[in-house]
């Protein structure tokens, strides 16, 4: 074993054993994940099964971040011994049946910090399979490790690459006429495979090209079943095609590994590729000062940082910035879930350059004072359909400043804060605009959903906030106070009298948002929904929902400040409503129990799923509003990390070694959504950062 694979194993992030997945049922429902910094990865269930269409050992962006393009989708591999053939692996069928059962065999997976480990036991010998992706480079390792003594057996490894081109929203099905290319590398290193179509080749290429023998194949292998999109509702079959077969001698103590890549694969050998992989783990910043939850976070943090080409205001012509990808699989990179995400992933980890990195790239595509709400796979135009991923813009300023005290990047940014604001104060797309009366902010208009909870099927929108939405306004308010702090903190030159502005905007949120029956904050006021329940003469909307935590949690907000006895009692009732109508060990339900829209489950078809999205489904981003706010409130730094203690069981489950986009409104609490969201595990760092100071 080399001394960077012991260094592996004592770094091991999560280890699952057969007691913890228990069932074929248990294996196929954990997924691990790699990603290179391009916005690709490579990622199956624990059993090496694909279970869903974005699986894939590489899954390569061929326009960084986005248009990800699935190339290699699987390796079915087996160890054969005198003969006898073992398979590893794990395949599931139109049919819905598993052939053949490789997961007998695995005894062990390993979630490290930069790679995953499949520990297979067949007869007296132990094969670790180790996987890892280069960072900055669309290429995947796979090396296999023979373990056990010398006993004069016949030891082969087989290994049937399953190769294709498709795009990583889509269903591969076989194309008879569309025939598959392959070139030999130099050396007899490897092959090239490519097809008479625009992109570079899938190139596979051996750790020592000795050794290894080719039979030519050239199979297809029809439908393959993905269990998780036909729970979506969505086509499930997928066809591959077999190019060749590989076999390799193997011997106990000896390694023997490829590399897949977009494209020419790195230079380096597979000892440097890991080495390198290890050193920038290692390398990130105030890494050794976490605990073992704290890396984990970290760690799983680091899988959403991504680069992206920059436009000529940002960087010169070529370069690349950074950017946040807002969860994985299908999402790519969002104004509103970077914005979030931003402090945790980047300023609770010491990665001030990112941080900074990101905020001038965001900055580049500022468009009638917002913030596009979303980068588009292909070429299209941004959207700018948000309300508050620019309103988030001045938070994530805000902390990268008290977590620096870089007045550069506050100064340089400062006008284009400033545009902002009179953007919103005069109106910009969408009817967003400041009520001239109350100095609040309205949003919305027919047809449109501004706010992250932004389902619409069709003409029907799910969850209608149009109107003065209590977060929206809570951010509104906070980015005032924020333009207002920066001003005196930083003695800069002002078009706005800021501090006016938020005192307005602070007494009509008080006012008017303050619900004395229920004890909590109506989540619309002056709604334009007049079908949403509870909407009465002033068209309040009185559902129960987490949004108005935002109201205390943040640092300008309108209960920052607790100057009277009566917004303490206020402050102290919302939490506590929130509490016991909303909070989970993962998040909070995004709406209360009694309330007739309630859905316990994220399950069924697409409208069946949009519709529970945000009508109770438990989101975990969610539960940093949540504890901040009791700890502004409470004061009490025990129980505020208590709330976050269960998310430890999470980095078994669903995503291993990281955290689901939601999970289900009920016991026991489903992780499901895409298998690790930014902000799930974004906000949960920086809380558990905040907590253990």
């Amino acid at each position: 074993m080399s001394s960077q694979e012991r260094t592996q194993r004592q770094m091991a992030r999560v280890k699952l054993t057969p007691t913890d997945w228990k069932d074929l049922e248990g294996g196929l429902e954990r997924e691990w994940l790699l990603t290179n910094g391009l916005g690709g990865w490579a990622s199956a269930s624990i059993f090496g099964a694909n279970t869903r269409r974005y699986h894939g050992l590489l899954v390569a962006a061929e326009k960084i971040p986005t248009e990800r393009t699935t190339l290699l989708s699987k390796i079915n591999e087996e160890l054969v011994i005198n003969d006898v053939v073992y398979p590893l692996d794990v395949n599931e069928w139109s049919n819905e049946v598993a052939e053949p059962r490789g997961d007998q065999y695995l005894k062990q997976f390993i979630q490290n910090y930069w790679s995953v480990e499949f520990h297979y036991e067949v007869g007296n010998y132990r094969l670790v399979k180790m996987v890892w992706m280069a960072n900055g480079y669309n290429a995947t390792y796979i090396r296999y490790r023979l373990e056990g003594a010398e006993q004069g057996d016949k030891l082969e490894l087989r290994l049937h690459p399953l190769i294709t081109r498709k795009n990583y929203h889509d269903e591969a099905r076989a194309n008879l006429e569309m025939r598959w290319y392959c070139d030999i590398l130099e050396n007899n290193a490897g092959f090239k495979y490519y097809r008479k179509e625009p992109g570079l080749p899938l190139q596979i290429r051996f750790e020592n090209e000795k050794g290894w023998s080719v039979t030519q194949t050239g199979y297809w292998l029809y439908n393959f079943h993905h269990r998780a999109e036909l729970e979506r509702g969505l086509d499930h079959l997928e066809d591959l095609f077999e190019p060749q077969v590989y076999v390799v001698e193997l011997k106990p103590g000896k390694s023997a590994g490829l590399v897949a890549s977009l494209g020419e694969a790195p230079e380096e050998d597979f000892e440097v590729s890991l080495k390198n992989q290890q050193h920038r783990m290692l390398g990130i910043q105030s890494f050794s000062k976490l605990d073992e939850f704290g890396k984990c976070l970290a760690a799983a943090g680091d899988q959403f940082i991504v680069a992206r080409p920059s436009v000529e205001q940002v960087l010169k012509p070529g370069g690349k910035d950074r950017t946040i990808i807002a969860g994985y699989h299908w999402f790519t990179d969002w104004g509103r879930d970077t914005m979030i995400a931003l402090p945790g992933l980047t300023l609770s980890g010491g990665r001030f350059g990112e941080a900074s990195a990101i905020l001038r790239t965001f900055t580049a595509y500022l468009s009638e004072g917002m913030l596009p709400n979303r980068f588009p796979d292909k070429e299209e135009k941004l959207e700018y359909n948000t309300v508050d991923a620019t309103l988030w813009f001045f938070q994530a300023i805000y902390d990268y400043y008290q977590a620096t005290t870089d007045s550069k990047l506050v100064s340089d940014l400062y006008p284009n804060l400033e545009e902002i604001i009179q953007w919103h104060l005069r109106g910009t797309r969408y009817s967003i605009r400041v009520d001239p009366d109350d100095g609040l902010l309205h949003a919305g208009e027919p047809g449109t959903q501004l706010t992250w909870m932004d389902v619409k099927i069709g003409d029907l929108i799910v969850t209608p906030r149009h109107g003065k939405p209590v977060s929206i306004n809570a951010l509104w308010c906070n980015a005032l106070g924020i333009m207002n702090y920066f001003r005196r903190e930083l003695n800069l030159k002002t078009t706005q009298t800021y501090d006016t502005l938020y005192d307005k905007t602070r007494r009509s949120f008080l006012g008017k948002f303050w619900n004395k029956e229920g004890g909590y904050l109506f989540d619309v006021i002056e709604s334009e929904d007049a079908s949403a329940p509870n909407i009465n003469s002033l068209k309040r909307d009185s559902s129960i929902r987490p949004n108005q935590l935002f109201a205390i949690s943040l640092p300008f907000s309108p209960y920052a400040n607790l100057e009277t006895e009566e917004l303490v009692n206020q402050a102290k009732s919302i939490i506590n409503v929130c509490e016991r109508e909303l909070l989970t060990p993962y998040g909070l339900r995004t709406l209360n129990r009694n309330d007739p829209r309630y859905k316990t489950r994220f399950t069924g078809n697409q409208v069946q799923r949009d519709v529970a999205y945000h009508n109770g489904t438990v989101w975990s981003w969610l539960m940093g509003a949540f504890v901040e706010a009791h700890l502004r409130v409470f004061k009490d730094k025990k129980a505020a990390r208590n709330y976050l203690l269960q998310f430890q069981s999470c980095l078994k489950e669903g995503g291993i070694g990281t955290i689901n986009e939601v999970f289900d409104a009920e016991p026991p609490h489903r992780p499901l959504g895409c298998i690790a969201q930014a902000w799930s595990v974004s906000e949960i760092m920086r809380l558990w950062r905040l907590v253990n100071e």
